[in-house]
């Protein structure tokens, strides 16, 4: 029953509910996607295909330092504060720049050590080279000489001859066999003067190396050719 006291135009107003904060006239902040975020996703997966071919990850080498750089930058702004989302994609371009980074020094280490590899082969061909030609053109000379007459005794180990000659004896020595170790003994006549002399001589190549005198009846000398082509 209304009150009858109460004005007959005052009409109760409705109850006015609280508006919900997500109608308050203000909408959601809706977060980009980091385009450094992007950036660097795309520049560490380029960098890391580049990083297998050799010369040409240098330029991938740039890349991935570029794509490190905005990967970093990237997850900083967008963290938990950050108004850029992307973070998973920072993150991912980063790992793949590191990746790419030590795939290519990899590469590019077995690369020069095949390059030394190379290059030691081909030095050690040309020695191989230079020292059989020395071989090929090696020439030894032994020489004895007496006063009188005298024995020469020559050989390698193991084998030697003996010759008997008057005043003057010699032996050429060619090619490879020129290299092995010789030795030359020289003997004089036992029955001959107190002042009859004996000599060796070693010659390489027509160069005197190896040069001994001895004198009386007991008179003897040794050369040899151990050493010379070392």
């Amino acid at each position: 029953m209304s009150d009858p006291n109460q004005p007959l135009n005052q009409i109760p107003q409705p109850t006015q509910r609280p508006q919900s904060p997500l109608n308050n006239g203000i909408s959601p902040v809706n977060k980009g996607t980091s385009g450094m975020a992007v950036t660097s996703l795309v520049l560490g997966i380029i960098g890391l295909i580049l990083s297998w071919i050799p010369i040409v990850n240098n330029f991938a080498a740039i890349l991935a330092v570029i794509s490190l750089i905005f990967g970093i930058i990237a997850i900083i702004k967008t963290g938990t504060k950050g108004k850029k989302k992307g973070r998973g994609l920072a993150i991912a371009g980063s790992a793949l720049s590191i990746v790419a980074l030590i795939i290519t020094f990899s590469i590019q280490q077995s690369a020069s050590k095949a390059l030394d590899s190379i290059g030691s082969g081909s030095t050690t061909s040309q020695s191989s080279k230079s020292d059989s030609n020395a071989a090929a053109s090696a020439k030894v000379e032994l020489e004895a000489t007496a006063t009188g007459t005298g024995t020469a005794t020559w050989g390698e180990a193991g084998s030697t001859s003996q010759n008997n000659f008057d005043k003057n004896w010699n032996k050429t020595i060619t090619g490879s066999d020129a290299q092995k170790g010789y030795i030359l003994t020289v003997m004089g006549d036992l029955t001959g003067t107190d002042s009859q002399k004996v000599s060796c001589t070693v010659l390489v190549n027509g160069q005197q190396k190896s040069h001994k005198e001895a004198t009386g009846t007991a008179g003897t000398v040794t050369c040899d050719t151990s050493g010379l082509f070392n």
